[in-house]
């Protein structure tokens, strides 16, 4: 069992990284909003496959023996959860679907599963190289 002075300190480090990914989300947002892609979720979907990227590259990476290690909560848990987006895939889907847009929200969920799970897949290998 953690002491009690840990666990705020895992609190704080989940905060700040997830303060910073969702900073550079919402800076990642903008700047594809400025270059006009605004008719297709790409701002989502680029952050999203970047996470798993981020994911599989970290957990092989730098936490692959220290599986507790602060960072971890810092850069897994806190930058890497406020960074993605899941909630908004979600409902950028459901508003695809109730405007008849059903071939748009098969491809966008389509294109984010697999090209994720493969994103983690390269993080993971070029993880195992560093």
């Amino acid at each position: 069992m953690q002491e009690p002075g840990a666990f705020k300190n895992l609190l704080l480090l989940v905060a700040l990284g997830g303060a910073v990914g969702s900073v550079m989300r919402f800076s990642l947002a903008k700047a594809m909003e400025s270059l006009g892609w605004t008719q297709w979720p790409w701002a989502t979907l680029t952050v999203n496959l970047l996470g798993c990227f981020f994911v599989g590259l970290l957990t092989t990476w730098l936490f692959k023996t220290d599986t507790d290690s602060p960072m971890r909560y810092l850069l897994l848990t806190g930058f890497c959860g406020g960074f993605t987006t899941f909630s908004a895939f979600g409902l950028e889907n459901a508003k695809m679907l109730s405007e008849g847009r059903i071939w748009e929200a098969f491809l966008y969920t389509s294109l984010s599963l697999l090209l994720g799970v493969g994103m983690v897949f390269l993080g993971m290998g070029l993880g195992r190289m560093g």
